[in-house]
């Protein structure tokens, strides 16, 4: 998707930008960032509108969420930061920034050799790691009743 390329970009400028320090002469580079960060966002907004989308609020046509998508099949797990009433920590681990989340689900991944963590596991195992010096709790969530003691399965 040349979205996803165009957001990668971006990120990647933005992680530079930061990494090679700011000071008031590169103004002029923080500017064309925000510009591109704009034109970025601002196609996501109109990339369906010659397709009958929802030219309000853009992305998709509205009738495509509406469908029964529960015979495609498909499972979506979604591991995030924190509780919606709460902010998702940046961290500075071992000489890197990084989301705190980000770090304790990997630091987690990496002790599962076998694949054989279950969801639980993984997600009481990152929330220990968060809690001795963050105040997030991570959240799991699935779009439909599933057994949180299978096996994460990539």
């Amino acid at each position: 998707m040349d979205n996803l390329d165009a957001g990668l970009e971006l990120w990647s400028e933005a992680t530079h930008l930061l990494q090679g320090g700011f000071t008031i002469d590169r103004v002029g580079e923080a500017a064309q960032l925000i510009g591109g960060a704009k034109d970025f966002f601002r196609g996501l907004k109109h990339q369906f509108d010659d397709q009958g989308g929802d030219t309000i609020n853009g992305l998709a046509p509205v009738n495509d969420f509406a469908q029964d998508w529960s015979r495609e099949e498909k499972s979506v797990f979604m591991f995030s930061g924190c509780k919606d009433s709460q902010t998702s920590a940046d961290a500075f681990i071992m000489g890197k920034h990084v989301g705190a989340m980000s770090w304790a689900f990997l630091e987690t991944m990496k002790h599962d050799r076998g694949w054989s963590f279950s969801f639980l596991q993984i997600l009481e195992s990152t929330r220990n790691l968060l809690q001795q010096n963050y105040s997030q709790i991570p959240q799991l969530s699935c779009g439909y009743p599933f057994d949180l003691n299978r096996p994460l399965v990539i």
